[in-house]
């Protein structure tokens, strides 16, 4: 049987750019968060006035475990709803192993300090004032890798 539904192409005006379609944001959250809370709008509550209906989040785990990408379905000044469309669970993320067994620095939580790049065998801050583990992780890579040049 054949389809006899009417054919109706995009207009110029409904067809352009992603970039000036939607935007995309980038989210760290807690290891542990799960779907539900990600699709709870409470969940974006402190974000709401930045989110508008279609665009889209990156959301990773501060610790790697998780990714997931979600789409905000609906969003005004009162709440922004969203839904997963995927998630991945990446597993635990082993950082000494992951760094070749190298201890002397570590990235450590050090309460109003954020997070920190500390040399164990001297207790000196490299770095501090990182906010979340995953920022940290990265410029502790490019610390490493400018001491090996």
């Amino acid at each position: 049987m054949a389809n006899t539904a009417e054919i109706i192409p995009i207009t110029t005006l409904r067809f352009g750019l992603a970039e000036h379609s939607y935007q995309r944001f980038s989210a760290m959250v807690a290891p542990g968060t799960t779907k539900a809370m990600l699709e709870d709008p409470s969940f974006w509550s402190n974000v709401k006035n930045r989110l508008r209906t279609f665009d889209e989040v990156r959301v990773m785990a501060e610790d790697g475990s998780f990714m997931a990408r979600v789409l905000v379905v609906y969003a005004d000044a009162l709440a922004a709803h969203a839904r997963v469309l995927e998630m991945h669970d990446l597993g635990d993320v082993d950082i000494e192993a992951l760094q070749g067994g190298q201890t002397r620095y570590q990235c450590q939580q050090k309460g109003v300090l954020k997070w920190c790049i500390v040399d164990t065998e001297t207790g000196n801050f490299i770095r501090q004032g990182i906010g979340t583990r995953s920022v940290a992780e990265r410029e502790l890579e490019e610390y490493l890798r400018a001491q090996a040049r």
